[in-house]
C-alpha cells in the first residue's frame, strides 16, 4: 500500500472513531486532512471504497497484534487474556455509532469483520484451546472447533445493540465479562486455580 494512502486511512480511521462514519463526508475528509478532493479520489473511488479500506487496515492491525502476542509463547490462559485486553482497549476507542453505521449502511464492510471472526478468530481460539489442553489448563474432553465457533457467534451477538444497548452497557466491559465466562467454561481445576491465583491478570477495561 502506498505510504500516502496509508497516512490518509490512518487519519480517516481516527475521524470515524470520533464522529461515526455516516456523518463524515469526502468533503470533510479532504478538509480535515488538508488535501484536495481530487487528490483523495486518486486513492479511493468513493466513500464506500474508503470505508472498506479502513476496515481492511483495522483487521490487518488486529491480526498483527494477535500474532505478536501468540509469538510471546505465553501459557494458553495468559495468551488469551493478553489478546482480550488488547481487544478491549480497541473497543473502548470505538463509538457505538461507528458499529451501527457499518452494520446498517456498509453491509459488505461488516461482512469483512464477520469473515475475520469466522476464520482468523475461530482458528486462533482452536489453537488456544489445543494449547491449553496440552498444557493441562483446559478440560481434555473439549471439542475445540465447536467451542471456537460458539465463541465467534457470541462475539457477533455482542454487537447487537438490542441485546446490549450502548446507553446501558460498555462494549469493552461486555467483552471482558465474556472472556471470563469463556475461560471458566473451558478450564479444568488446574486452570481455574491458576485464574484465581492470578486474577489480577484479568483486567477490567
Amino acid at each position: 500500500m502506498d505510504t500516502k494512502e496509508e497516512n490518509i486511512i490512518a487519519q480517516v480511521r481516527q475521524m470515524y472513531l470520533k464522529y461515526g462514519i455516516k456523518s463524515v463526508t469526502m468533503d470533510d475528509v479532504a478538509r480535515e486532512l488538508g488535501i484536495s478532493k481530487k487528490t483523495l479520489y486518486l486513492y479511493f473511488k468513493d466513500k464506500n471504497d474508503l470505508v472498506m479500506k479502513s476496515m481492511e487496515r483495522q483487521i490487518a492491525i488486529d491480526k498483527a497484534s494477535v500474532t505478536s502476542i501468540i509469538d510471546q509463547q505465553l501459557n494458553a490462559i495468559d495468551e488469551l487474556l493478553e489478546i482480550a485486553v488488547n481487544v478491549a482497549t480497541t473497543l473502548k476507542s470505538i463509538q457505538p455509532a461507528v458499529i451501527f453505521d457499518i452494520q446498517k449502511y456498509y453491509p459488505q464492510v461488516w461482512g469483512l469483520q464477520t469473515e475475520y471472526r469466522q476464520n482468523f478468530i475461530v482458528q486462533t481460539i482452536i489453537d488456544n484451546i489445543n494449547k491449553g489442553i496440552e498444557q493441562g489448563y483446559y478440560r481434555p474432553n473439549l471439542n475445540p472447533e465447536i467451542i471456537a465457533k460458539f465463541f465467534a457467534v457470541k462475539l457477533e451477538n455482542m454487537f447487537d445493540d438490542k441485546v446490549f444497548p450502548p446507553s446501558k452497557f460498555d462494549l469493552a466491559n461486555v467483552y471482558m465479562e465474556y472472556i471470563r465466562y469463556h475461560l471458566m467454561g473451558i478450564c479444568n481445576q488446574t486452570g481455574a486455580d491458576y485464574i484465581v491465583k492470578n486474577i489480577f491478570n484479568i483486567k477490567q477495561s
